[in-house]
C-alpha cells in the first residue's frame, strides 16, 4: 500500500506535472480541522483554495471563510441562493441563453444536501494529514489523458464525464466523484477561469481517494514503456 506521499511523488513524476496534486476532504459538523492545516485569512472560493493547494498551501475552510455561496452550497455546506435556483443568476452573468436553461442548469446540477458538511480541507496529496475524499489534478491534455488511462488501467473499461463548463471546482471535481465514486474529468468553468490562475491549457481530472492506490500502481506500470514511447514519438512516419 502506498502512502500519500509515495502516490504524489509517482503521479508527478510519471506525468510530469507542474502542480502538486491536491487532497480534498469534506467535514462534517463536530470533525475537528485536520493536522497542519489553517482556515485561511479572508474568505476563499473553492476553485480558488484548490489552487492555493496545488501551490502548497494546506487550509480548512469553515462555511464563514467561502467566499463563493454557489460552491458552498453545491459542497453541502449551506442552501443554494433563490436567485441561483430561479436562474435569475445565470442570466444576470448573461452565462445562458434564456431562464429555462438557467432554471434547469440550476436544478440538474449535481449537490449535496445542505446542510451534510460543514468544511472543507485542502492540501497537497504528499503532505496530506487525512484520507482524500477525492484529489485533483490539473494538468495539460496529455498528462490527463495517462491519468485517465491509469484509471482503467486495471479494468479496461471506459470512462463517462459529467461535465458543463460550469461549477468545475466544486461540482465537477469533488461533487461528482465523491457521489458516483467514478473519476471525473473538469475543462473548468467562468468562476475558476476568472477568479484563479488556472491557464488556458489546463484542465483537471478528479479521483475517489479509495481508488488511488490502484490509478498509483498503474502509473508506476505506464511509465516504464507506454508514456516514455508516447512522449518519443515513436510510431511517427520518417519524414521524406
Amino acid at each position: 500500500m502506498y502512502s500519500c506521499t509515495e502516490m504524489a511523488e509517482i503521479m508527478e513524476r510519471s506525468l510530469g506535472l507542474r502542480w502538486s496534486a491536491v487532497a480534498v476532504k469534506l467535514l462534517r459538523e463536530g470533525e475537528p480541522a485536520p493536522a497542519d492545516t489553517r482556515e485561511p485569512r479572508m474568505p476563499v472560493r473553492h476553485c480558488q483554495s484548490l489552487v492555493l493547494a496545488r501551490r502548497g498551501k494546506a487550509l480548512y475552510i469553515p462555511l464563514s471563510k467561502h467566499a463563493c455561496p454557489d460552491g458552498a452550497a453545491n459542497l453541502g455546506l449551506r442552501e443554494p441562493l433563490e436567485k441561483l435556483m430561479d436562474g435569475s443568476l445565470y442570466l444576470a452573468f448573461q452565462k445562458l441563453g434564456s431562464l429555462e436553461a438557467a432554471r434547469r442548469m440550476a436544478v440538474e446540477s449535481p449537490r449535496l444536501h445542505a446542510g451534510t458538511f460543514a468544511a472543507t480541507a485542502v492540501m497537497p496529496l504528499a503532505k496530506a494529514s487525512f484520507q482524500p475524499d477525492v484529489v485533483v489534478i490539473t494538468g495539460r491534455p496529455e498528462q490527463i489523458m495517462w491519468a485517465c488511462a491509469a484509471c482503467v488501467y486495471h479494468t479496461g473499461e471506459r470512462l463517462t464525464f459529467n461535465a458543463s463548463g460550469y461549477n468545475a471546482g466544486c461540482v465537477e471535481c469533488v461533487v461528482v466523484p465523491a457521489q458516483t465514486g467514478r473519476p471525473n474529468l473538469s475543462l473548468g468553468c467562468y468562476g475558476c477561469r476568472s477568479s484563479t490562475e488556472m491557464a488556458d491549457d489546463e484542465l483537471a481530472i478528479s479521483i475517489p481517494g479509495g481508488q488511488l492506490p490502484q490509478v498509483a500502481d498503474a502509473l508506476v506500470k505506464l511509465a516504464e514503456k507506454a508514456i516514455p514511447e508516447e512522449r518519443a514519438k515513436i510510431n511517427m512516419a520518417p519524414f521524406v
